[in-house]
């Protein structure tokens, strides 16, 4: 992020408001809260490696949710950069309107509960089983 690319957009943004103008690599709720003021449609905070960095992406996503919505802006947050299904859940908690997650880490989020029962049930069934034999 820099002044150049602020006043770019906002110059785009005059020019034809109808452009969509996606802003990546958002590492902190002031980057955020500045690129949804220059016009920003979407922004894209990096929420591992925001944790990478010892921040807290939750904290950032509030923080950048809560002044869009406040000044009643049209800006989007698209959390990026995902690593592990709790990671998910957690921005979209904390306020990420939508995230890009890859088919690893969907999947994963599909069949981890489903494969935790299963040999939940299969344990049981076989202690049951032994029982009454």
């Amino acid at each position: 992020m820099s002044f150049i690319g602020l006043e770019l957009v906002k110059r785009i943004k005059e020019h034809d408001s109808a452009v969509p103008v996606p802003g990546t690599a958002k590492y902190s709720a002031d980057q955020g809260i500045l690129s949804s003021i220059a016009g920003y449609d979407y922004l894209a905070p990096y929420v591992n490696r925001m944790k990478n960095c010892r921040s807290d992406p939750c904290l950032e996503i509030r923080e950048m949710r809560s002044f869009i919505d406040y000044r009643g802006l049209k800006t989007r947050i698209l959390a990026a950069s995902l690593e592990e299904p709790s990671q998910v859940t957690d921005a979209l908690v904390a306020g990420a309107h939508t995230c890009t997650v890859p088919l690893a880490i969907l999947k994963a989020m599909m069949y981890m509960r489903l494969h935790f029962l299963r040999s939940r049930f299969s344990t049981v069934m076989v202690k049951s089983w032994d029982k009454h034999i």
